[in-house]
């Protein structure tokens, strides 16, 4: 590799098929190459060791155990690339999950060597969020402190909406021109493809798109479920749990596809890609009227209560003339497609901003 002392070191998640993380593996180097290599003749490093797996075994949409392996292999590897020279002075790390242990290693290493390292990344959940998993496990002990120091140390932190910049400000100390609203990366070619290849018609269903944890309150989905089957007007609609129907995430989006409405309870979320997902694929969607969802959508899509989503359900369903073009939500999809496609954009605009800015 050329020793160029403008490098962007770019460590992604371990790829999971099931998470966005493969798709972002993708399109982050697709664009890195595009701008940070062909355009300014830089040169990009891409942190990615073999996965201790590919699967979840040991958690529910991350593998615990997994997860830290790799972001120790990958922290070995940027050791490695240090000493050899490779990721010099002023080299800019862009992280796609900020919560990694051991970007303190690289603060360390960085201010011991004066090596002027610029650390940036995009915050998902975290233990700033009382009802994340993370908060609910335990780790809220001793994570409050990591994630003080994981945000004094970084220059740049990416989130998607302002909702949650202004979550972590609430219960964290940080700089608030460091965190910057960029929209959530996230694109809907697989989705178009296998609508455009198989032609999948929409059927009765309505999904609860989310994972079974307790922040997504999957059991309003069953109680709702139970009362609407004794309804005989709405008897054959099928309620449908994605995660309990799905073994590949091909299948899930033919689900998705399949599907004429999908709901959220969620207490907590960080992206909502999956109504992000179930909007792209043409599913009339509901959502709390709480959290980011307050910004990504407008009224007809949230519901204040749980009578007020009954009535909206009932009135929708009872519909003579179904129509899933949706309408009344196409300027949601054309904001949320938007963000989509300028999220990496707006995240590189920054990597640049922090790029013009250093001193050499």
């Amino acid at each position: 590799m050329p020793q160029n002392r403008d490098v962007l070191v770019n460590v992604p998640i371990e790829p999971i098929p099931y998470r966005y993380s493969c798709q972002w593996d993708t399109w982050f180097k697709t664009f890195f190459i595009s701008q940070w290599v062909n355009k300014l003749n830089n040169t990009l490093l891409t942190i990615c060791p073999a996965p201790l797996n590919n699967e979840i075994h040991h958690g529910r949409f991350l593998d615990s155990i997994g997860t830290n392996y790799y972001k120790s292999a990958q922290l070995q590897s940027i050791m490695q690339n240090i000493y050899d020279g490779k990721i010099p002075k002023n080299s800019i790390f862009f992280f796609h999950d900020l919560w990694f242990p051991g970007i303190e290693q690289i603060a360390y290493t960085s201010d011991l060597l004066g090596l002027n390292f610029r650390i940036t990344g995009c915050l998902h959940a975290g233990a700033y969020d009382p009802n994340d998993f993370l908060y609910q496990n335990n780790l809220g002990r001793w994570a409050v402190h990591f994630e003080h120091a994981l945000l004094s140390l970084a220059d740049c932190v990416f989130v998607a909406t302002e909702y949650h910049k202004q979550l972590i400000l609430k219960s964290r100390s940080c700089d608030p021109n460091k965190i910057k609203v960029t929209g959530f990366p996230i694109y809907f070619d697989e989705i178009n493809k296998i609508q455009h290849k198989e032609k999948i018609k929409k059927e009765n269903i309505i999904i609860f798109p989310n994972r079974l944890d307790p922040e997504k309150n999957p059991e309003i989905f069953i109680e709702l479920q139970h009362k609407f089957s004794k309804d005989k007007k709405f008897a054959s609609w099928k309620w449908l749990k994605t995660v309990e129907e799905y073994t590949t995430k091909e299948n899930y989006y033919k689900l998705l596809l399949k599907a004429k409405i999908a709901i959220s309870f969620s207490d907590q979320e960080t992206w909502g890609i999956a109504m992000q997902e179930c909007l792209a694929a043409g599913c009339m969607i509901f959502v709390p009227d709480k959290l980011s969802y307050v910004e990504m959508y407008d009224d007809e899509l949230r519901y204040s209560s749980i009578y007020n989503l009954e009535n909206k359900l009932k009135k929708f369903i009872s519909k003579k003339d179904l129509k899933f073009s949706l309408d009344r939500s196409k300027e949601s999809l054309e904001m949320i497609t938007i963000q989509g496609t300028e999220a990496i954009n707006n995240i590189f605009y920054w990597l640049n901003r922090i790029y013009k800015e250093t001193t050499y």
